[in-house]
This record gives C-alpha cells, sequence and structure tokens, in this order.
C-alpha cells in the first residue's frame, strides 16, 4: 500500500463498535441523576423569579444576587449532564411547572431559597446513597462536590434570615448583601 492509500485509509470515519455504546452507569444511577439535572433546572427557574421580584421591590443587590445564584444552579445542572455525558449516558431536559414569583418580602424570599436548599441537599444525600448502595463509587465521589456545596448554599440563606431575625435595618441588609456580589 503506497503513502496516498494510508492517508486515504486513515481518513476514513471510524465506526462504533458495540461497547463503546453501553452506558457506564445503573438505570436507576441514570434516573435519579435525570431527576437531579430537572432539579437544578428549577433551582434556577426560582432564583430567576425571586430575582425579578426582588428588584421590582427595590432590592436592587439582592435581584442581583439571586440572579447570580440562579446563574449558578445552571452551572449545577450542566455539571450533572455533562457527567452523564462522561459516562456515556443521555441527559434528559424536562420542561418545568411554573414557580411562585411574588414574594411578600426578602425574609419570605430567603426562607423559600433556603427551604428549597434543604430539599436538594436531601435529593443529592440520596443520590449519594444510591450510587453507595449501586456500588458506584465514581459518582458517590461525584456527589461529595455537591454536597459540599449545599453547607455553603444553606448556611448564606440561614445568616442572611439572621440578620434579619436580629432586626437589622433594610438598608443596611441590602448594603451587606451588595458586599456578597464583590
Amino acid at each position: 500500500m503506497d503513502l496516498r492509500e494510508k492517508l486515504t485509509k486513515s481518513s476514513e470515519p471510524k465506526t462504533t463498535t458495540a461497547i463503546e455504546k453501553v452506558p457506564r452507569l445503573k438505570p436507576e444511577i441514570i434516573n435519579i441523576l435525570n431527576e437531579q439535572i430537572t432539579n437544578e433546572f428549577r433551582s434556577a427557574q426560582i432564583y430567576f423569579a425571586i430575582s425579578a421580584c426582588l428588584d421590582d421591590k427595590g432590592w436592587n443587590n439582592a435581584g442581583k444576587l439571586f440572579l447570580k445564584y440562579g446563574h449558578e444552579e445552571m452551572t449545577h445542572m450542566k455539571k450533572v449532564q455533562e457527567y452523564l455525558y462522561d459516562r456515556n449516558c443521555k441527559a434528559v431536559i424536562t420542561g418545568l411547572p411554573e414557580v411562585e414569583a411574588e414574594y411578600g418580602s426578602i425574609k419570605e424570599a430567603l426562607t423559600t431559597a433556603l427551604e428549597h436548599e434543604i430539599g436538594v441537599t436531601a435529593n443529592w444525600q440520596a443520590i449519594a446513597c444510591a450510587a453507595k448502595d449501586a456500588k458506584d463509587t465514581t459518582t458517590f465521589m461525584f456527589t461529595d462536590w455537591f454536597l459540599a456545596e449545599q453547607v455553603e448554599e444553606e448556611n448564606k440563606f440561614r445568616d442572611l434570615l439572621d440578620l434579619i431575625n436580629l432586626g437589622i435595618p433594610d438598608w443596611e441588609l441590602e448594603h451587606r448583601i451588595g458586599e456578597m456580589l464583590e
């Protein structure tokens, strides 16, 4: 075979063998991770709605902070999606039901966010347990980052609620939230 034939042959598209198409995760793990994609997407939607509500009420820094948090949740969703791709599994993106768009106060919005994050933490704990039960150490290790992130996310809302409960004036709370954007 001459050089031209070798070059032509090497540039032909390669076909995927059957083994390369096999998902690298068990179906129950794929399903629970796809559910978490929806959960992270919903988190973003909730935070974007809170952002719009607070900004409309004059809480400009708080609105920007929740906008930032919404984008962070989209990043979390993307991490799960990419993990599934990396494990040769299909990610499923679903539609979302409408979320609450009006909050009577910043305290109500922060309480909603904290309650939501507590639920997300429970979701990640369930994923970690499912991975452990399935003897899927890779997915179990993947959950570690998210569980650490959840501690941080719950605490940021608890800290703001603590300030409100201690009687911080609205203007000072808005100023402190602005510092969190830096």
